[in-house]
């Protein structure tokens, strides 16, 4: 039995007992520490899904998994999953132990998280962020398929930030489509190790 196949039997054993009693914190803290990890093993054992269905019913499990993080409380998140022992975040500008400290203080340690997606986003745990990540990947997919802009497409756009997307024809070619569907050719660097070397005239005797 692989890892993913542990991870759905847990987290369905899980989801059947939370159902049943959601004031059962151990149940409901296990449900969404396997709902985590099943997520980010589906994601790494590389499944895409490119139908409408595929992505629906992707969605539809993130959208499970979150709605049981909002049953936890700060404190029972640090448990499942520990906050993140780096302490240069304020340095160099990002978050870290002590940040993540901070907006659970500003938060309230006992009380609900409220909104699972704002509080993922300033909190320092790699497992979270991967799932997180992905969650966010399957709700571009999902409004592409749909014939909408993705997320980052969209902000690109409000931002004037030109966006590319990467193609390879039938040759083997590579190239590059911007937003008004003008095509280049990929220009892929010069390994490093490779040099030009100017050529020599050799004179024949």
């Amino acid at each position: 039995m692989d890892r993913l196949e542990i991870y759905h039997r847990s987290f369905t054993a899980a989801i059947k007992q939370a159902s049943v009693d959601k004031e059962a914190h151990m149940v409901v803290d296990r449900a969404v520490f396997y709902g985590v990890r099943m997520a980010n093993e589906m994601m790494k054992d590389g499944r895409k899904y490119t139908d409408v269905e595929g992505l629906e019913s992707h969605f539809q499990f993130y959208e499970v998994v979150m709605s049981l993080m909002t049953l936890l409380t700060p404190r029972r998140i640090t448990v499942i999953f520990p906050i993140i022992k780096s302490y240069d975040g304020e340095r160099a500008g990002w978050k870290d132990y002590f940040s993540t400290i901070k907006m659970i203080e500003n938060h309230g340690w006992d009380e609900l998280i409220g909104d699972p997606f704002d509080f993922i986003w300033d909190y320092e745990n790699w497992e979270l962020r991967f799932f997180m990540t992905h969650f966010i990947s399957i709700m571009s997919d999902m409004r592409r398929v749909q014939g909408h802009p993705s997320i980052a497409e969209e902000w690109a756009a409000e931002n004037g930030i030109p966006m590319y997307r990467q193609h390879t024809a039938s040759n083997g070619k590579e190239y590059m489509v911007d937003s008004n569907g003008r095509s280049f050719p990929l220009q892929k660097p010069r390994p490093k190790h490779l040099k030009i070397v100017a050529g020599r005239r050799v004179s024949r005797t």
